[in-house]
């Protein structure tokens, strides 16, 4: 299947330094992205085009809303989108912000970082005992 997506200003960032960003999309989502004059051109599955373009769909209202992202921040959540198939962009974007916890500051960066960093918000008690417990 082929869709095409209207190009939107600053889209540049999406496709990141030498196109790394892109790559991770192509290799994780199994779609080919290509850039044309006026568009850009997703060919792949139907169910992977249309997770390509809900991606690009949610960069657009991001940048919309005002939010930047920093260094490699955007290509880690590509990567975490190309890893857990329920996540989206802007879920991430909205959800990976840096977190503090006691003296650390964690900002989750795959799947398993942001369980466990919703697990500590939620059940902060059983991750103290087990500190306490483990010195012993």
């Amino acid at each position: 299947m082929k869709k095409s997506i209207g190009i939107t200003p600053n889209i540049e960032t999406l496709f990141g330094t030498r196109d790394e960003n892109v790559r991770v999309l192509e290799d994780g989502l199994n779609v080919t992205i290509d850039l044309k004059s006026n568009c850009i051109e997703l060919e792949g599955a139907a169910r992977d085009v249309a997770r390509a373009e809900q991606v690009f769909a949610d960069y657009e209202s991001l940048q919309r809303s005002g939010y930047t992202f920093n260094n490699g921040d955007l290509n880690s959540m590509l990567r975490v989108l190309a890893a857990d198939a329920n996540s989206t962009l802007k879920g991430l974007a909205e959800v990976g912000r840096q977190r503090s916890f006691g003296r650390h500051t964690v900002q989750p960066k795959s799947p398993n970082q942001r369980r466990r960093a919703r697990a500590k918000r939620i059940w902060p008690w059983p991750w103290r005992f087990r500190r306490c417990f483990q010195s012993v």
